[in-house]
């Protein structure tokens, strides 16, 4: 029973993962150029290129990341809701914060123009960390009632 209710929760994760890398991949193509030259157009595919890298970067390591909602087979981590909601959302949140210090101090000198470079990457990392919490709210609903 907990080993199917786990792997429900998982797979809704990688729903939910793959979700938010297509929502992605739309909002990149419906972006409006500017370009007026060729050395703007060739930027301008470079940044689709790195955009479209980071968020199939993203995903990747979502998927990695989900695999430890299996930790929760193990009692002591599923009785402990500290430990299960690490196993959730622990490595997403760390992952999440580390890029944010690492960009603001990369961006430091170029202002809140360095942050809204990334801030298409920060808000679906915010999206998915938000739904993800949800899913552990529901599963720790489920834990209680068996």
């Amino acid at each position: 029973l907990m080993k199917k209710l786990i792997f429900k929760f998982w797979i809704l994760n990688l729903f939910l993962s793959f979700a938010l890398y297509i929502g992605y991949r739309v909002m990149l193509s419906n972006t409006e150029t500017e370009e007026t030259n060729t050395f703007e157009s060739i930027m301008y595919i470079l940044k689709t290129l790195l955009d479209l890298y980071t968020i199939a970067l993203f995903l990747l390591v979502m998927i990695i990341c989900s695999i430890t909602y299996f930790l929760n087979l193990n009692d002591k981590i599923r009785n402990n809701a500290f430990l299960s909601y690490l196993t959730f959302l622990g490595i997403p949140i760390a992952i999440v914060l580390y890029y944010f210090v690492a960009f603001n101090s990369d961006f430091r000198t170029a202002g809140f123009e360095g942050f809204k470079l990334m801030k298409t990457n920060f808000v679906v990392s915010f999206v998915y960390i938000f739904f993800a919490t949800v899913l552990f709210l529901f599963f720790r609903q489920k834990i209680k009632k068996i």
